[in-house]
């Protein structure tokens, strides 16, 4: 089973998007978050609070901790599959197939997608931060 899961994680990883949150942060001024964070902080003023503990909730709280403020991030639903195209459709930030440092990393796999944070970035992988 773990090899067939590593699989699958390796192809999801190859059509991963990444919607690049503006931090205008350095590997050394950033902070990954490696371990599980305040879920009251995570859930004050954050739109996907109905659906505490899961992966969208888990990304905007992230973001906004990251950025110090609440992010212009898919608030008009909860499905994290959706929240790629609507960043290009109305919040516009970078974005692209190259992970950064706090970026959201989006696929669109299973019938709601998934999101996580981009932690790390080393030469031998990429630690991401998620919840679901």
């Amino acid at each position: 089973m773990k090899k067939v899961t590593s699989f699958i994680l390796l192809i999801a990883l190859l059509f991963s998007l990444f919607v690049a949150v503006p931090t205008n942060v350095s590997a050394a001024g950033f902070t990954p978050r490696l371990t599980a964070p305040d879920r009251a902080t995570y859930s004050s003023g954050n739109p996907f609070q109905p659906f505490n503990g899961n992966c969208t909730w888990y990304a905007w709280g992230r973001a906004r901790e990251i950025l110090g403020y609440a992010p212009n991030l898919q608030t008009s639903g909860a499905n994290a599959n959706q929240w790629w195209q609507n960043n290009i459709n109305r919040v516009g930030y970078a974005y692209g197939q190259t992970p950064k440092l706090g970026a959201i990393a989006c696929w669109n796999v299973g019938g709601y997608g998934h999101v996580a944070v981009v932690e790390k970035i080393e030469a031998d992988g990429i630690t991401f931060s998620e919840s679901h």
